[in-house]
């Protein structure tokens, strides 16, 4: 092996944990939000969130990031645990039929859904189980499914996520949660949220 291999085989190495923060990082902006004002505006005090239609309870150790256009609340935490490393994330999106960024056709709450597993089924991006659940928390009516980002092009792990849809007075809510299948902490942390989310 001649010295100018040896130094390419050297900056490969050194650039790898360059490139997954990157990519990361890339994961991070395409699920984020833009920096426009907010659709519906809440404010966080404490660990709680709020806006004039509902309320929930922040788990510990999430920090909250700019949020905006219909994204109205984006949370992320950072994990490393046993050589694992990863940025579980929140994202809160809100809007109306007549106004909204979900990118389906819908009159109600079941119609949303279903366009939006719709959606993913047909996105070749994605792995999206068949099954559509719904629940009953505080009287809200949620719906969900989920679904795996295949990142095998990245040399990282697939992203899996819960998409939660739910309706309060004429707004309809998406939320996503994320990793909980590499982390187990995440599932309680999850369960935390979902069952603090309440009607104002």
């Amino acid at each position: 092996m001649n010295r100018n291999t040896i130094d390419e085989t050297y900056i490969m190495h050194k650039n790898q944990p360059m490139r997954k923060s990157f990519m990361i990082g890339i994961l991070f902006i395409l699920t984020s939000c833009t920096m426009a004002p907010p659709y519906i505006q809440g404010k966080v005090e404490g660990n709680v969130y709020e806006n004039d239609f509902m309320r929930l309870k922040i788990p510990n150790d999430w920090k909250t990031h700019r949020s905006g256009s219909h994204n109205i609340l984006t949370l992320q935490k950072q994990i490393r645990k046993n050589g694992e490393f990863a940025f579980p994330t929140i994202i809160l999106d809100a809007g109306t039929i007549t106004n909204n960024s979900f990118t389906t056709y819908f009159d109600n709450t079941v119609e949303l859904v279903e366009g939006s597993h719709d959606r993913f089924l047909k996105n070749n991006i994605y792995s999206t189980k068949d099954q559509i659940d719904s629940t009953v928390v505080n009287d809200i009516k949620m719906y969900s499914f989920e679904t795996k980002i295949m990142n095998q092009k990245f040399s990282i792990p697939d992203l899996i996520q819960t998409h939660y849809y739910f309706q309060i007075d004429t707004v309809f809510f998406h939320l996503s949660v994320s990793d909980y299948d590499r982390f187990d902490e995440l599932k309680a942390d999850y369960q935390f949220l979902i069952e603090s989310i309440k009607k104002k």
